[in-house]
């Protein structure tokens, strides 16, 4: 379904009028696999350590690293991937660029990552919303409006909720940015077992082993460091950890049930979703599929290169904080949405 400007409605007509500046990707970086793999090594601007908030979730807490700033506007809660942390350095950047534009931010460790590795029991998983909502309630209690970014699986997560929300959103809550997110956890897990992917699931699956031994002491039984042990690709873990672990039957209920794709036809809460036709980790399908049933609160900003969590561009569009496109688009979105 093609939105045209007669069907949008006119309190939306702010996020599909908002510029975007065409993303031209680095001269030396033009593939998306030197997109993605070239984003660990970029420096995360100057970061404050931030102020240790412990929100109660099922199981015990998760840490977040709040971030004040003078005369907030709103606040930004920022998600990070799936073997990330709150310190990840685009989790970084992203809460420097909202800064800028006079926002607090919320930078999630989401549950068995960082500093909440030790203080919540179990794995998150892409459709863990209830943690999520705990987080916007306790930034509810702070601010009068709330903005969501998620990176990768923290993107499917933001957009599993805001689907979930539909026509009812927590008061407050008035904007949501996926980038990079697995929206299809079928396609996605079948996309990462493509021989191209090989060296990205290795890696991947290297880190979740890694992380689920350090997590056993707090497991439920049966879940032992052995368990792992012969996992191979990334629907192997989530029969062996995530579907287990979360109550699904095994991993096609998991991603049948955590998906987000199927519920963007029902978001109220304006939301983009910002993705890369050659991102090497995520296919775009399922993104370019539900461009044609989204409600109209969802904009699409599909580019041809930019990899995973990449958009590293060839230079710094006018009134960007710097070459990140995909994060600029971000902070305009929030900062937009929060006048």
């Amino acid at each position: 379904m093609a939105l045209t400007r007669t069907s949008i409605p006119e309190g939306l007509r702010w996020l599909h009028e908002l510029p975007v500046p065409a993303f031209v990707p680095h001269r030396r970086l033009a593939s998306g696999h030197l997109q993605t793999v070239t984003l660990p090594f970029v420096r995360p601007p100057p970061s404050t350590e931030g102020e240790r908030l412990e929100v109660p979730v099922v199981g015990g807490h998760l840490v977040v690293r709040h971030d004040p700033i003078a005369n907030a506007r709103g606040v930004g809660i920022i998600l990070h991937g799936i073997n990330g942390t709150a310190s990840e350095s685009f989790v970084l950047r992203m809460a420097h660029k909202l800064q800028r534009k006079g926002l607090a931010t919320m930078r999630v460790n989401l549950r068995g990552a960082g500093e909440s590795m030790q203080t919540a029991t179990g794995m998150v998983h892409s459709g863990l919303t209830r943690d999520l909502a705990a987080i916007v309630d306790a930034a509810r209690a702070r601010y009068d409006r709330v903005g969501l970014v998620g990176f990768s699986l923290g993107g499917q997560i933001v957009l599993r909720a805001v689907g979930e929300w539909a026509a009812s959103p927590p008061s407050g809550v008035c904007a949501a940015v996926s980038i990079s997110a697995p929206i299809d956890l079928r396609r996605c897990s079948a996309f990462s077992e493509r021989r191209a992917a090989t060296v990205y699931r290795w890696f991947i699956l290297a880190r979740l082993r890694a992380r689920y031994r350090r997590l056993t002491h707090a497991m439920p039984a049966g879940f032992t460091r052995d368990r792992v042990k012969h996992v191979r690709t990334i629907r192997h873990f989530d029969e062996a950890v995530i579907a287990p672990l979360h109550g699904f039957r095994d991993a096609d209920d998991y991603y049948a049930r955590a998906s987000s794709h199927h519920l963007l036809d029902g978001v109220t809460v304006p939301t983009v979703l910002v993705h890369a036709c050659d991102d090497p980790l995520v296919p775009v399908t399922p993104v370019l599929d539900a461009m044609r049933t989204a409600a109209p609160a969802v904009r699409f900003l599909v580019t041809e290169r930019g990899g995973h969590v990449g958009f590293l561009g060839d230079a710094i569009p006018p009134g960007d904080d710097d070459r990140f496109w995909a994060e600029c688009r971000a902070a305009d979105v929030l900062a937009a949405a929060m006048r």
